[in-house]
């Protein structure tokens, strides 16, 4: 069995296409990096959005992903500011591992997180991905959509950059 995961060079979506589930996790994202670059904790900030859903310790679990995820990145990742509109391939791709992780696609998760996190914090990332989604959607009633950001990917770059994973990576 391939598992195909496709990392798009160019993504035509922007924050006003993403659910208000969607964006408060887009916001997570860019404010947690943004405060790991300014050396500013952003778990107060996390805890506080992530409150209004009633899922305060949802935000712990994220940070926790993100900090296996940067202790085990294998390349750069393109995180832009909590201002910008547009969305990065990269931050696209973040948002269908959280997807896919919610929606039960272990398999596609987990080969496309492999692209980003070093085996050795791939256990820990995984985890808290896990945890994170699952919290999110069982107490906060708040689902992620990977078959509508999937089809965000613009059509010349769908077909760029597949990675055909074997059936061995796909645990």
């Amino acid at each position: 069995m391939n598992i195909v995961c496709l990392t798009p060079k160019k993504v035509n979506i922007s924050t006003r296409d993403l659910t208000c589930c969607e964006q408060l996790v887009l916001w997570s994202l860019r404010t947690w990096v943004m405060g790991l670059v300014r050396k500013y904790d952003v778990q107060d900030d996390l805890k506080r959005a992530y409150g209004q859903y009633k899922v305060a310790e949802a935000g712990r679990e994220l940070d926790h992903f993100l900090y296996a995820l940067t202790f085990g990145a294998k390349c750069k990742i393109d995180v832009r500011c909590p201002l910008r509109g547009s969305l990065s391939p990269d931050e696209l791709t973040l948002m269908n591992i959280l997807a896919a992780y919610q929606a039960g696609q272990v398999s596609l998760a987990n080969g496309m997180l492999n692209k980003y996190c070093a085996d050795k914090y791939l256990m820990q990332a995984r985890t808290h991905a896990v945890k994170f989604t699952g919290l999110i959607l069982e107490r906060g009633h708040m689902r992620l959509s990977a078959n509508r950001l999937t089809k965000a990917v613009a059509p010349s770059a769908r077909d760029e950059n597949v990675t055909r994973l074997p059936s061995s990576l796909a645990i």
